[in-house]
């Protein structure tokens, strides 16, 4: 299961992203920006890859301004690596 991290330079459109993807049944998690993405403002939401047109949607939806980037998380046995997807 693959999951993407979604960054925000503001942490109000964080919650606010957490917030309409709960609404429409999507499960995130408020989770600290990993220490590889410091440019953000200190939480990022974590989700399934497959939530990403729905994560997108609500951005669009809610005009979040403060978003900057979404992270692919890959992970192996000994590190976390993050890959830009958008």
């Amino acid at each position: 299961m693959d999951n993407i991290i979604i960054i925000f330079t503001n942490r109000t459109d964080t919650l606010r992203l957490y917030e309409c993807l709960r609404q429409i049944g999507i499960r995130g998690v408020i989770v600290p920006s990993p220490n590889q993405l410091a440019h953000s403002c200190g939480i990022s939401l974590k989700t399934q890859y497959r939530n990403l047109d729905k994560a997108l949607y609500c951005i669009r939806k809610m005009n979040l301004k403060s978003f900057d980037h979404i992270y692919l998380e890959k992970k192996n046995m000994y590190q976390t690596s993050y890959v830009k997807v958008l």
